[in-house]
């Protein structure tokens, strides 16, 4: 696996010199100070100048000229993609951060509570054993949207880009996802989808039409280990195509639904959808672990641009983490005990 200095030059060859050095300290500053404040960051780099000096520098390099999407074309050459792409969409939470630009009004999942941040698009790609690699981090806000632009455009945007790149793999997404502009997009590009539906779609079932919520009713379901399955072709509206509705259902927990454009040949191909909706919940985990690890909700830019690039710096730290995780839990093992978690991400960064 690369080393920081080698992997920092790998994907920041189309770059210039200082922005070679800039993209180094970044990712260095990130990966040991464990903060996107760059008042972090530039203590973690231990010049001999004055700290004010140093950070004034990261900042003019970070508003400047460094072309991010150059730097995430060379990244996504390295990474590892199995068969499962997760999508969701975290909050960074910043109440207090007046003067920020396009700050905005957000739903605070944690807290269950209107504040005032960011939203971000994460996009992953992820596996059985919870490793998996970031495709995608796009810090966005409703108040920075030009004429045309919105949130499910990011998305398919995003979505056209990595399919292209990765095609025939199969997209999972969360409730809220579950949009008819969205899947219309989707539909158009090499990928499988599977999105947990809210429940008020209508489906069509032969001669019979019913909400989502009501599948159960029309829909016979099987016992399959310590849960009941079942799948059936339907029609939605707004297309001819036949998805897959596939209902779950666990002792003392509600049915899920879930929806795909893929047509299921048999109940061995509709849990084989479900294994990959499964697989999302490692996405849930990387979140988690990029707001503790890097300390996402302290990021303090006045420009919006260099809000947008330090996330793309976190995800380049991120995949180095993935892409050195066995040497790095490794270094680890010496200072605990135990066996690791089976997420095993905070150990990685305390070997960094």
């Amino acid at each position: 696996m690369p080393s920081l200095k080698s992997y920092s030059q790998i994907v920041s060859k189309e770059q210039s010199k200082p922005l070679q050095k800039f993209t180094y300290e970044m990712l260095y500053g990130l990966l040991t100070g464990g903060s996107v404040r760059l008042s972090q960051i530039a203590r973690s780099l231990k010049e001999d100048t004055v700290l004010l000096y140093t950070e004034k520098r990261l900042s003019r390099n970070i508003c400047g000229r460094i072309d991010t999407g150059k730097l995430e074309e060379e990244y996504l050459k390295l990474v590892k993609v199995g068969r499962v792409i997760a999508v969701d969409n975290c909050d960074i939470r910043k109440n207090k951060g007046y003067e920020m630009p396009y700050i905005g009004r957000i739903w605070d999942g944690s807290e269950q509570s209107i504040a005032f941040g960011y939203n971000m698009l994460q996009i992953e790609a992820v596996n059985k054993d919870r490793s998996g690699f970031p495709l995608a981090m796009r810090l966005h806000s409703y108040k920075a949207y030009k004429e045309g632009e919105s949130q499910n455009k990011l998305l398919l945007t995003e979505a056209r880009r990595l399919s292209s790149l990765f095609p025939n793999r199969i997209w999972v997404f969360d409730r809220g996802y579950d949009a008819g502009r969205i899947m219309e997009g989707l539909r158009k590009m090499p990928l499988t989808y599977v999105i947990r539906q809210k429940g008020t779609r209508k489906l069509f079932l032969k001669d019979k039409s019913f909400l989502v919520k009501n599948a159960w009713r029309y829909i016979p379901l099987k016992e399959r280990g310590r849960q009941r399955i079942g799948f059936a072709h339907v029609e939605i509206n707004g297309t001819e195509k036949i998805h897959t509705i596939i209902l779950v259902k666990r002792p003392g927990r509600a049915v899920v639904a879930l929806l795909s454009n893929h047509k299921a040949k048999d109940m061995k191909d509709a849990e084989r959808l479900l294994d990959a909706y499964k697989q999302r919940w490692g996405i849930e985990e990387s979140i988690r672990f990029l707001k503790q690890s890097f300390d996402l909700e302290d990021i303090r830019l006045l420009r919006y641009e260099a809000l947008q690039r330090m996330m793309v710096f976190v995800m380049l730290s991120y995949g180095f983490l993935r892409l050195n995780q066995k040497k790095l839990l490794e270094r680890n093992m010496v200072k605990h005990f135990s066996e690791p978690p089976r997420f095993t991400m905070y150990r990685v960064m305390e070997g960094v």
